[in-house]
């Protein structure tokens, strides 16, 4: 979609450029092991694509959210909720784009920033191990 869209900016000398990553781009996390590693491509895509474009009048993006009540996590009513950690779409979507040209990588809803600054403060080790109980726990619930 870059590609596409990106000529055309650049003749223009502004656009905008938005990429959707999440949280879990920071941690290398058991049972999401390929969405965390494509989480961080995109992370890092980002901000590739930012050192290449940025000062050619492009605002680059990378909105790396926490909990969204989407289809994603409905599976489990606990985590889809909406509350003061799970934001609805439409609650996400207005505090992200709001922070456009503000900030080149953001989480786009400030209690996800509280959540990823707290979890940045324990090591990488404890927080896998807190996730893989997780997951073992929610497994044995579903059975």
């Amino acid at each position: 979609m870059t590609k596409l869209v990106l000529p055309g900016m650049l003749e223009r000398k502004k656009g905008a450029i938005i990429n959707i990553s999440s949280e879990v781009a920071y941690f290398s996390l058991p049972y999401l092991q390929l969405y965390s590693a494509t989480k961080s491509f995109v992370s890092s895509f980002t901000r590739a694509i930012d050192t290449e474009y940025g000062s050619s009048g492009i605002t680059v993006q990378c909105i790396e959210p926490a909990g969204v009540s989407t289809n994603l996590n409905a599976f489990d009513e606990r985590i889809h909720r909406p509350g003061f950690f799970t934001a609805t779409p439409d609650h996400f979507a207005t505090s992200a784009v709001a922070t456009l040209g503000y900030a080149k990588s953001t989480t786009g809803y400030w209690t996800h920033g509280l959540q990823l600054s707290f979890l940045q403060l324990f090591p990488e080790w404890f927080i896998v191990m807190c996730f893989r109980y997780m997951v073992e726990f929610n497994q044995k619930k579903l059975k």
